[in-house]
C-alpha cells in the first residue's frame, strides 16, 4: 500500500540546515515517524544539492547526497524537503520515489533519471503527485536566465516581459513525455502562509513531501470505510464520484478482490 502526503508549517520545520534548534527539528522528525507508524531510522532523508542523482535506498541506508530517493522496499518512507522547489512523489505498483525539483534539477534531468529507475525494473505504469511549489507569477528570474531555460524547456515560458518561469509546467511536460499520470495540488508556497517559502523568507524552514510503501497481510482480513454527505452536498453527484474513487483505490492500489457496499439512503 502506498501512502503519501505533504506537511505544513503546523508540522514544524524538518530541515537541519536552516539554523533552527537541532533538538526541535529532531522532535519534529520523530513526530513525523510516529505519524507514519515507522521507526525513525526507516524514514529516509537526503542532502539535496539541486542535482540529478537518484539514490536507491533500503532500511539500512544512511543520509545520502541526492535529489531523489527510490526504493522497492516495504515499510520505509522517503522524504523530500522544500520551500519553493517542487516536491514530486512517484509510485508504481512495486516501487516509490521522492524527488526534489527546482530550476537546476529540472534542467539537469532529475525527473528523467527518476522515471528511468522505474523503467529499469519494468515498471511502466507510474503515477506522480506534484506538491505545493512556487507558482509562475512568483518566480521572476533575470531575463538572461529566463531565455536560457525557455530555450531548452519551452513549457516553462510565461512571457519575456515578465521573465517568470513556470517550473510546474516544465515538470508536468517532462512527466507527460514519459506517460506518467499525475495529480497536481496547485498551491503556491510564496502565497500560502501555512507553507514555508524561501523567496518570502530566506531563513524559512522546510516542509516535506512524504511517500511510503507498506506491506499488508491480506489473509482473512477485512476493512471498512464510511462517508456521509451533508444535505447541501446532495444531488450533485459527489457520492457517485466518491464511490468510484474508493472502488478504484481498493481494487487497483490495495489489491482487494471483493468490495461490498451498504448504502443507507434514509440516513
Amino acid at each position: 500500500m502506498v501512502r503519501e502526503f505533504f506537511t505544513s508549517r503546523a508540522d514544524g520545520n524538518l530541515a537541519l540546515h536552516v539554523g533552527d534548534d537541532p533538538e526541535v527539528v529532531s522532535r519534529n522528525r520523530a513526530t513525523l515517524a510516529s505519524r507514519l507508524a515507522l521507526p525513525e531510522n526507516n524514514v529516509k532523508y537526503m542532502n539535496q544539492v539541486h542535482g540529478n542523482h537518484v539514490e536507491v535506498v533500503d532500511k539500512n541506508s544512511q543520509i545520502v547526497t541526492a535529489d531523489a530517493l527510490f526504493t522497492r522496499e516495504r515499510d520505509i518512507a522517503l522524504v523530500v524537503l522544500v520551500a519553493d522547489c517542487i516536491p514530486i512523489l512517484l509510485h508504481s505498483r512495486n516501487a516509490i520515489a521522492a524527488a526534489h525539483v527546482g530550476r537546476q534539477g529540472l534542467i539537469k534531468g532529475i525527473l528523467n533519471n527518476v522515471v528511468n529507475h522505474f523503467h529499469q525494473l519494468g515498471e511502466r505504469e507510474i503515477h506522480a503527485t506534484i506538491g505545493p511549489a512556487i507558482c509562475a507569477s512568483c518566480y521572476e528570474v533575470a531575463p538572461e536566465m529566463y531565455r536560457e531555460v525557455v530555450a531548452d524547456f519551452p513549457a516553462c515560458a510565461t512571457n519575456e516581459k515578465l521573465h517568470s518561469l513556470d517550473l510546474l509546467a516544465g515538470a508536468q511536460a517532462q512527466l507527460k513525455s514519459h506517460n506518467v499520470t499525475m495529480k497536481t495540488l496547485n498551491k503556491c508556497t510564496r502565497e500560502s502562509s501555512d507553507l514555508y517559502s524561501h523567496r518570502a523568507d530566506s531563513k524559512a524552514g522546510r516542509f516535506a513531501g512524504v511517500i511510503s510503501l507498506h506491506s499488508i497481510d491480506f489473509s482473512n482480513q477485512k476493512s471498512s470505510i464510511g462517508y456521509w454527505l451533508a444535505k447541501e452536498a446532495r444531488g450533485k453527484g459527489i457520492g457517485t464520484v466518491a464511490a468510484e474513487l474508493i472502488t478504484e483505490y481498493g481494487l487497483m492500489t490495495m489489491g482487494f478482490r471483493r468490495i461490498d457496499a451498504l448504502v443507507v439512503v434514509d440516513n
